[in-house]
């Protein structure tokens, strides 16, 4: 479960046009690790947040965020 939830979040990241980041091609060593290089120095967690939650929401089935706090 934990695999699929990280190629989720990490697809999503790849394919992500508002991050524009490649990742490296390198062997990491280890499972669920992913380096990227970032094209965009404006890409703060303010953008990174919203592509991480729309991954896991898109793998979970529904709003994360909602469910925690009970509106679901």
């Amino acid at each position: 479960m934990a695999n699929s939830l990280f190629e989720t979040i990490k697809s999503e990241i790849e394919t992500a046009p508002e991050l524009n980041v490649t990742a490296w091609a390198i062997d990491l060593g280890g499972q669920r690790r992913a380096i990227w290089d970032q094209f965009y120095t404006k890409a703060s967690r303010k953008v990174v947040r919203p592509v991480v939650e729309r991954a896991v929401e898109g793998w979970y089935g529904q709003p994360v965020y909602r469910q925690l706090l009970g509106e679901a």
